[in-house]
């Protein structure tokens, strides 16, 4: 995503690709804001940024830098009437002529350990400078294609490189169309409307946050017994009756339950693709995964009150004795899926 300052937007465009902005931070007065960008050796970029119309009512110029050199700008004259939406501009390089332009690239840095031999201060190595103020028509001159001295192939102390590994250069000649004006209208800036900086640097350098992976949860050590489950039958006294529940789970086991099919596309459309949500997905599963489990708790209830109808049908065809009383079934526990469920309150005779 770009910049975003007042409704000016700015970004660096990488041989026809945004560059992610990392560290994104603005400054007390809200007039600057700064970033990193990672860059690559041989790769060209383009300045691309885009101004709304109520900031062209009046003339503005927008001035370039790298690496501390000012490498040319942009001047925008008052519009003659408002109109809605933005307009936008891109910088791409230095002209060195009517017809050529050399574009900005990114380069190894060139260093030197010699201490007496003069080099470009560092302070600005390593940063892409876009200033964007309020100007005054000062008069007319004729285009110059001179671009600054000592812009591109300067030569920094080896200290210098641990800030930054990388600089910029002009690339080779490309054809521009021909500029059909040999005169150009010359401002002077005065109040500063918005400032981006980008400060490149390589991916190695570790200017884009790193995220964790999660870690796998520790396996239990050998020997070591599994927790409890809460639902065994000693966490239960007095309630589960072996035999009983031995029999029952015997029939409850021979009853087919039968779940609704949930189909799920097998293909999506790779254009589609992009555009899934995992957090909706993520609620479709869990959805679909809650419905089925209460199909699954009402199918085994009804099996199990079958079930319960037939105790109880058989208990009422047969004599009770005095040696068997009757007895109150308060639950029945289910050893398969380890679900207490309750029957009945019911006395059931034998």
């Amino acid at each position: 995503m770009p910049l975003e300052l007042d409704g000016i937007t700015a970004g660096i465009h990488c041989e026809g690709v945004e560059l992610e902005c990392y560290n994104v931070e603005k400054s007390h007065d809200g007039k600057t804001m700064t970033c990193w960008v990672v860059s690559e050796v041989g790769k060209t970029f383009t300045i691309v940024y885009s101004m709304p119309s109520k900031h062209g009512m009046d003339p503005t110029i927008s001035d370039v830098y790298v690496d501390g050199f000012q490498a040319g700008g942009i001047n925008m004259r008052a519009r003659s009437k408002p109109s809605n939406g933005s307009k936008t501009y891109t910088y791409s390089g230095c002209r060195t002529s009517a017809t050529t332009m050399r574009p900005f690239t990114f380069v190894k840095i060139r260093v030197t350990d010699a201490d007496s031999m003069e080099y470009h201060n560092p302070a600005d190595m390593g940063n892409i400078a876009l200033k964007i103020s309020t100007a005054r028509l000062r008069g007319d001159r004729l285009r110059s294609y001179k671009h600054a001295e000592g812009l591109g192939g300067q030569t920094v102390h080896e200290r210098a490189k641990k800030t930054c590994s990388h600089s910029i250069d002009l690339g080779n000649e490309i054809k521009l169309p021909k500029r059909k004006n040999t005169i150009t209208e010359q401002f002077i800036g005065q109040d500063q409307i918005a400032e981006f900086i980008f400060r490149y640097r390589p991916l190695a350098q570790g200017i884009v946050p790193h995220v964790p992976q999660r870690q796998p949860s520790p396996s239990p050590k050998a020997g070591t017994a599994p927790p409890s489950r809460t639902n065994s039958p000693k966490a239960f006294p007095g309630i589960f009756n072996v035999k009983r529940d031995a029999g029952v789970a015997a029939r409850i086991s021979a009853v087919r339950i039968k779940f609704p099919t949930i189909s799920v596309p097998s293909k999506v459309k790779r254009e589609d693709r992009a555009d899934v949500d995992d957090a909706a997905l993520t609620a479709e599963i869990q959805a679909a995964d809650d419905k089925l489990r209460k199909l699954r708790t009402r199918e085994r209830k009804m099996a199990l009150l079958k079930e319960l109808a037939e105790l109880k049908s058989d208990g009422d065809s047969g004599p009770s004795t005095p040696q068997r009383p009757a007895k109150r079934v308060k639950r029945v526990f289910r050893h398969r899926f380890d679900l207490p469920v309750i029957i009945s309150r019911r006395r059931l005779s034998h």
